[in-house]
């Protein structure tokens, strides 16, 4: 999935306190986003050996879709061409090759979830690995938007010190988190989500040795001068029907060790 990335430059010299908090995790109550689902895994070591219809030699994607289709009553899998998205093929182990395939539920991507197969140099199918997510019930409208999402988790990180390039990643489309990853007390639920990350490139004045006025100069032409600063990076998982801040991490400090040209 293609990400934006938004830059802001922000210059503020107001304290930060939470600056010095560490980089904990916070968790809100859950939100209207909030669905249900059952789930279970598929663990096929050697899919010639195992009982399962195999289909012909084909490109590696059809093969995927093919096999879930031809043992849909064995493996549980309800049409699998709604279900999965193709992600990306890499090098497996000798004379083999993998595949990736994300699951979606109404188009929506699933995070962290879908299914790996590996096949042979001739195309043969021979593992496949996958937790597949079904019966779930949740709604996929929403009405945050991305920019939205972006400006709650700026307002939520508070008062930027001196002069601050805020780096803002953001996804094109929310998507489906487990409820794992978003709330540690909660078991079992799906929400629909906009992860944003902000890195905040604090300027450090008195590191540099020179004045608020001539940083913010230097800023303006495109290049800092940054001696031992540190960065600030803050994980948001906002929800895409209400707003509500679900999880955050951060501020988790990233020491520079070098000038970055900007």
């Amino acid at each position: 999935m293609k990400r934006g990335i938004i830059i802001i430059l922000i210059a503020f010299l107001p304290i930060f306190p939470r600056l010095l908090m560490g980089g904990e995790s916070s968790d809100k109550s859950p939100s209207s986003s909030s669905g249900t689902y059952n789930s279970f895994e598929i663990n096929i070591n050697s899919a010639v050996d195992s009982g399962y219809s195999i289909p012909p030699v084909n490109n590696p994607q059809e093969i995927i879709f093919e096999f879930l289709e031809l043992n849909r009553k064995l493996l549980g899998v309800e049409i699998p061409r709604q279900s999965f998205v193709f992600e990306g093929t890499g090098s497996g182990l000798v004379g083999t090759k993998t595949v990736w395939f994300a699951q979606v539920h109404h188009k929506f991507r699933i995070h962290d979830t879908g299914l790996w197969a590996e096949y042979t140099q001739e195309g043969e199918l021979s593992k496949l690995g996958c937790k597949y997510y079904y019966d779930i019930d949740m709604s996929t409208d929403y009405s945050i938007d991305s920019t939205k999402a972006v400006e709650i988790a700026i307002k939520d990180v508070g008062s930027i010190p001196y002069s601050t390039t805020v780096r803002v990643t953001c996804p094109a489309r929310p998507a489906i988190y487990p409820s794992l990853q978003v709330h540690k007390n909660d078991q079992d639920k799906l929400y629909l989500v906009w992860p944003v990350t902000l890195l905040l490139d604090k300027i450090s004045i008195r590191s540099a040795g020179m004045s608020v006025d001539r940083i913010l100069e230097l800023g303006s032409r495109g290049t800092y001068f940054i001696d031992g600063g540190l960065d600030y990076r803050y994980d948001y998982f906002i929800d895409a029907m209400n707003g509500n801040v679900l999880r955050r991490d951060g501020p988790t400090p990233l020491r520079k060790t070098s000038p970055i040209p900007r």
